[in-house]
């Protein structure tokens, strides 16, 4: 294989084929490089977005608590017109009761 070659041609062949590895390494970084723009790309658009989401959820989050509160308030209403109401049933009750009493006091 070698055995006829001189020392130039084998280091001609030597520098040949690092010319082409060198050539494969700087294609594949260039082609890396291409690589990493795009992903960068793609999260800074998904960066983009993420950020949109947060500060939309924010907003979400708030109206939610400010919803829960509302709830909580109109069920404690709530309570308070049925406690309410139950009173007002029982003092009816009890007048009816004596304006049956006064009108018919043998009953």
């Amino acid at each position: 294989m070698t055995a006829g070659m001189t020392a130039a041609e084998r280091f001609d062949r030597i520098e040949a084929a690092l010319e082409r590895v060198s050539k494969y390494i700087l294609h594949f970084r260039i082609d890396v490089i291409r690589q990493f723009e795009v992903i960068d790309r793609r999260l800074d658009v998904l960066g983009s977005t993420v950020s949109g989401f947060d500060s939309e959820m924010s907003v979400v989050t708030k109206s939610s608590f400010d919803a829960q509160s509302s709830v909580a308030d109109l069920q404690q209403k709530r309570w308070r017109d049925q406690d309410t109401a139950a009173e007002l049933a029982a003092r009816v009750a009890a007048l009816e009761e004596k304006v049956a009493k006064l009108i018919n006091p043998a009953a």
